[in-house]
């Protein structure tokens, strides 16, 4: 089968994130399921980004409109007309194509079929949350206009999620959210779960991993929690462990000066992003994870946790009720509750036999769960399907 990927950035880039890497995986799990793949990456021309040689897959880079790849480039829906381009030389040379975008960059792609191109076009939305104006016809043209000028990635998104032939999003969460915003049927959508990288499946839980740090990663940003994890730390106090908190974003200022208020500083590292083997590595030797998001579409992080058998202390937010299992694989508790969260923490401090349990059960669960090779063949079904059509 012949099989396009689109996607903004690439794992590689300046800025990467789970779209990116789960682009990746997914092309991967195609490839090596005998596919032929190509993947459709951005970035600006004369940007230089390494990547490995060894790929089961093509990558073809459409042009990105603005100076870097960068998370915050205003300009970046822009990118649906080079990607859009680099598609069309694809599917004009091989009608029948599977046409798969991840977000925004697909928004031009179906006005392809209006000049006769014959291909299937799958979407998955990977925003975790949608501007208010675009769910609400009573907020007027005033606010809708307003919203598609100061954020376009979301109206950009409702173009490619309206020309689909099927909508993927990755949990029942996000589905409901774009079926709700976007007003696309039920039987356009079909829910396909992320798989996970290999390397946290196959790390080795650490036997004095209970006197570990207790471990935050992801972008360091208010939506992701990090003013509750400051929160909970300070109200643990002198119980309080050595703190790893690893990622890069706006937050990273706050969290250092908060953490001298508290008296933490000497207890809480800041490090960079890791690369998937070092960030397993890392896990296999934690006391604990939080990871008290606001807001998921489907909970990356909060999968590598439970792959690496570490005990984990998340929120209710989003899709996370999905992949979490709270009481069983980890403990979550409402997001924004820094009083929860510290509980939650203190009551795994205080139990270590209880934290290595659910350690080891949400292992369990992420192996029979999240494969991306399963994630693969989900997708592979709707191929099909479609291409039957």
């Amino acid at each position: 089968m012949r099989i396009v990927l689109t996607c903004n950035y690439s794992p590689w880039s300046a800025y990467s994130g789970g779209g990116q890497h789960s682009t990746d995986q997914i092309a991967t799990a195609l490839g090596g399921r005998g596919h032929r793949v190509s993947v459709v990456f951005t970035k600006p021309p004369w940007e230089r980004i390494p990547v490995p040689d060894d790929l089961p897959y093509e990558i073809i880079w459409a042009a990105f409109f603005g100076l870097k790849s960068n998370r915050r480039v205003y300009t970046r829906p822009l990118n649906a007309l080079s990607v859009m381009q680099a598609v069309k030389e694809i599917v004009r040379r091989n009608p029948g194509t599977v046409v798969h975008s991840q977000g925004e960059e697909g928004a031009a792609i179906p006005f392809l079929r209006k000049t006769g191109y014959d291909f299937s076009f799958v979407i998955t939305p990977r925003f975790p949350r949608y501007p208010k104006a675009l769910a609400e016809p009573e907020s007027g043209r005033t606010r809708r206009f307003l919203s598609a000028v100061l954020e376009p990635k979301y109206h950009a998104m409702g173009m490619a999620v309206r020309g689909a032939d099927r909508v993927c999003p990755t949990s029942n969460y996000s589905l409901k959210e774009v079926s709700r915003i976007f007003g696309i049927p039920s039987e356009r959508c079909s829910v396909v779960h992320n798989g996970l990288d290999p390397v946290f499946f196959g790390v080795k839980r650490k036997p004095d991993a209970g006197n570990g740090p207790l471990v935050f990663f992801g972008r360091l940003a208010e939506s992701k929690g990090t003013r509750e994890l400051i929160q909970a730390l300070a109200l643990l106090g002198d119980s309080c462990p050595d703190v790893l908190i690893i990622g890069r974003g706006d937050d990273e200022g706050f969290i250092k000066s908060a953490s001298r208020k508290h008296g933490l500083e000497t207890r809480v590292r800041i490090k960079g992003w890791l690369s998937p083997d070092d960030l397993a590595g890392v896990l296999s030797e934690a006391s604990i994870v939080v990871l008290p998001s606001h807001e998921e579409s489907f909970g990356n992080a909060m999968a590598e946790t439970l792959a690496a058998g570490a005990p984990l202390v998340s929120t209710t937010a989003g899709s996370i009720p999905e992949i979490v299992k709270s009481g069983e694989h980890g403990i979550l508790v409402p997001p924004g509750d820094g009083k929860a969260l510290a509980s939650a923490i203190e009551s795994l401090i205080a139990d270590p036999e209880k934290a290595e349990n659910m350690g080891r059960a949400g292992r369990k669960h992420a192996a029979r769960s999240f494969s991306w090779d399963r994630t693969a063949s989900g997708y592979e079904k709707i191929y099909r399907e479609l291409a039957e059509r």
